[in-house]
């Protein structure tokens, strides 16, 4: 996975930093003492919490409410293979959304062959262009339907649970939940994909 862009808002010393765009390779961060390149970096690595940027932009009247959240947009760049394999072997258990009407049987021996199927299609493109949000909360989520697989659903709120399965090289059927009860967003495909990309950034704190 390769980090292509990045922009934060609302953190320290920064309201909004604009796009910020990555090459290949190496790239440095350049700047004078206090301008928030290590708040910068902090957030590029996803370490850090809600302190919100205070100055005229931010409130600009002594009234205002300032907003409690820090946020940061990520945009990263994968291989189609490369996802397929990070979710087999890194993900565990994720869930999708597909027709009400796929599929002919019941449990596995129905829904196995669609999740192939759907999943075949999302790992066969040769370049995935992922947005990924991380809104003051935790988690880190992707928000593209197309790589979320979501499908308009008819009659009631279903999932289906995959189950990756490293020693088959496989994905099967784990389960359905209905309901809203029933959801759980930690299994949602944008949120472990976002946990993924989270693990595979490295920070180093020389201080």
């Amino acid at each position: 996975m390769e980090l292509i862009s990045f922009q934060l808002k609302n953190y320290k010393s920064f309201y909004d930093s604009g796009v910020l765009r990555f090459c290949s390779g190496f790239n440095a961060i350049v700047g004078p003492n206090n301008v928030g390149k290590s708040a910068l970096l902090q957030a590029v690595a996803q370490q850090f919490s809600n302190v919100p940027h205070r100055s005229i932009s931010a409130k600009p009247t002594a009234g205002s409410a300032v907003v409690p959240y820090s946020e940061s947009h990520y945009t990263i760049q994968c291989k189609g293979s490369e996802l397929r394999e990070a979710l087999l072997n890194e993900g565990g258990n994720f869930s999708i959304h597909i027709p009400a009407t796929a599929g002919v049987g019941q449990g596995a021996a129905r829904f196995t062959p669609v999740i192939e199927g759907v999943l075949a299609e999302l790992f066969s493109r040769d370049t995935l262009v992922l947005d990924l949000i991380r809104d003051g909360k935790d988690a880190i989520i992707v928000r593209d339907p197309s790589v979320l697989l979501s499908y308009p659903i008819q009659g009631e709120n279903s999932r289906i649970d995959v189950n990756p399965v490293p020693y088959k090289n496989a994905f099967e059927y784990a389960g359905t939940r209905v309901g809203q009860g029933s959801y759980n967003p930690a299994l949602e495909l944008g949120v472990v994909i976002g946990r993924i990309f989270q693990r595979r950034i490295y920070y180093f704190n020389g201080w």
